[in-house]
Order: C-alpha cells, then structure tokens, then sequence
C-alpha cells in the first residue's frame, strides 16, 4: 500500500504542477517561453511575422539613417561650398598676379626700347644690327 499512496503523491504532485501552468493566462505563458528569433523555424513550419516591436525599431533605425544622411549632405554641401570658395579666391589672386607680371614685361620692353633708340641716336647706327654683327664674329 506504501507503493500505491507514494504513487498518488507524485501524481497529485504532477497534477499541481499542471494545474499551475494551466491556471497561467495566454500572455503569461507566452511571457515565460524563451523568445524565438523571426527569422528561424522548424522543418515544414510557415515563416512567423515579425513583431510590431521589430517594425518600431525597424522604423526608429530607418529615421536614424535618414537623418545621419541628411547632415552628412548638409557637411557635403558646405565642404564642396568653402573648396569652391578657396578655388576662386585663388583664381582671383592668380589673376591679379598675372597682371603684375604682364604690366612688368610691358614695362621692361618699354625700357628696352627706350635704350636702343637712345643708343641709336648716341652712336648713329642700328643698334641691333650691331648687336647681331658683333655676336657672329665674336
């Protein structure tokens, strides 16, 4: 009889603890499983929808993006403004030093001029048909 009263114990036990999971609602139990991964599923089993809590996040990652895109162009835009900027600043102070350069070359052929037809008037001869005479046969 011990055998048969040890036997109902553990059943009784056994009962309890069904009895306990049974008396747990939906959300409970749904709460005290291990949480499955949407992407992975048996053999034969249809795909799980994701959760709307992915689809949330899915949408906060989305806005996140977009935003880091929208001030990444923004500092796209004021890096390629200020290039822009400092090549034509430089265009322009390349310009104005080509014209200095082009204002001292006029100057010098002014001057040289102004000599030979000094020399010219000084010596009475062609200054450079001298010059080229006296290269030959020197």
């Amino acid at each position: 009889m011990e055998i048969l009263g040890s036997v109902s114990m553990e059943s009784s036990s056994f009962n309890d603890d069904t009895n306990s999971t049974e008396s747990l609602s939906p959300e409970q139990s749904i709460a005290s499983s291990p949480p499955m991964s949407p992407m992975k599923r048996g053999r034969g089993s249809k795909p799980q929808k994701r959760s709307v809590r992915y689809s949330e996040l899915k949408g906060v990652r989305k806005e996140k993006k977009r935003e880091q895109n929208k001030t990444a162009a923004e500092r796209y835009r004021m890096k390629k403004k200020t290039e822009k900027e400092t090549v034509f600043t430089h265009v322009e102070v390349l310009e104005n030093r080509n014209k200095q350069l082009r204002d001292q070359v006029e100057s010098a052929e002014f001057e040289l001029k102004s000599m030979k037809d000094l020399l010219s008037q000084v010596y009475g001869m062609d200054v450079e048909a001298a010059i080229r005479t006296k290269l030959l046969y020197s």
